[in-house]
């Protein structure tokens, strides 16, 4: 299996995982630290993941900070990495966030998110929402004209609705980022023509259901109050219980294949028809470890419909 991949659109080639920022950003997803968030970075750089992404919002801009951080502190050359980030999500004095599509908020975002990550240009700028007011194409127009004084390299969305993406087909986007994981592949299979169709490459986020795919929850775990898992879907009492019941599945599946269940989980979905790259939100330096060696294990077409047959949603 290929590690590497190209972006579509570009010359860009980077990793097919890729390591998400929303956890390291310190607001949603448990205890974390800073120090510990730029430790697993590291050991990232350190293993040819080349692919890392991020948004202003996550941390309400720290998450962005602490990427920059590891990124000066490593010796990768920069021409190997490939650094993404969202706008889209403003926040006011008193952390409250909202949705903000305007120009003129894309264009101040852009440029915060160069001064946090320490950069000069970011390899892909996400769209990551739209606010329900702004025409699209007027977000777009505007971060065309940034692309062209070299402040970003290329385009991609985050959170849109395909109705919503074949409006602005016509701007060149280069990647589509998409909900998708062995529970919830829904996302893959619907994007995966328009992608096809638009030439640009599909990249899932939640591919370890938000931690449910790593084994490491059961019916007792608890989280805090603020914590963004409270509001996910497959969270719910009825379906968590359902969810955790198929992780007994893959752990059963893993033991005969030497895996852990996050490797297979990860490997499930590189080998899917379509998807050229994965988020792993992961900041822990084993966690990260691990998932990286999803490349290495033994993992054969049986395994993957057994898959498809008893742990899809």
């Amino acid at each position: 299996m290929d590690k590497f991949f190209k972006i579509k659109g570009t010359n860009k080639i980077t990793s097919r995982i890729g390591i998400g920022g929303a956890p390291s950003g310190g607001y949603g997803w448990g205890e974390r630290n800073d120090a510990a968030a730029i430790e697993g970075l590291l050991t990232g750089l350190e293993n040819e993941i080349y692919l890392y992404d991020t948004a202003d919002c996550y941390g309400l801009g720290n998450a962005e900070k602490i990427l920059g951080h590891a990124i000066k502190e490593s010796k990768v050359n920069r021409d190997l990495l490939t650094i993404s980030t969202k706008g889209g999500v403003a926040w006011d004095e008193q952390s409250r966030i909202y949705k903000d599509s305007s120009p003129s908020y894309i264009e101040k975002a852009v440029d915060r998110s160069l001064e946090r990550l320490g950069l000069d240009y970011i390899d892909i700028y996400y769209l990551h929402w739209t606010d329900g007011k702004t025409p699209i194409e007027e977000t777009f127009e505007k971060l065309i004209e940034i692309k062209k004084v070299g402040k970003i390299k290329s385009l991609g969305v985050s959170n849109l609705s395909i109705s919503e993406i074949e409006k602005i087909n016509n701007f060149e986007l280069s990647a589509l980022q998409i909900k998708g994981n062995l529970l919830e592949p829904s996302e893959i299979y619907e994007f995966k023509p328009l992608a096809n169709k638009i030439n640009a490459s599909l990249i899932t986020f939640s591919t370890l259901a938000d931690g449910i795919l790593t084994g490491k929850f059961d019916e007792s775990t608890k989280f805090d109050k603020e914590d963004h898992r409270n509001k996910y879907p497959l969270f719910r009492k009825d379906i968590y219980k359902l969810c955790l019941e198929k992780v007994k599945l893959i752990k059963n599946l893993s033991s005969e294949y030497n895996a852990t269940i996050s490797q297979i989980a990860i490997r499930w979905v590189l080998e899917t028809e379509g998807v050229d790259a994965i988020l792993f939100g992961s900041i822990s330096k084993k966690n990260i470890l691990n998932n990286i060696n999803a490349f290495n294990i033994d993992f054969d077409e049986y395994l993957y419909e057994t898959l498809i047959e008893k742990i899809t949603l």
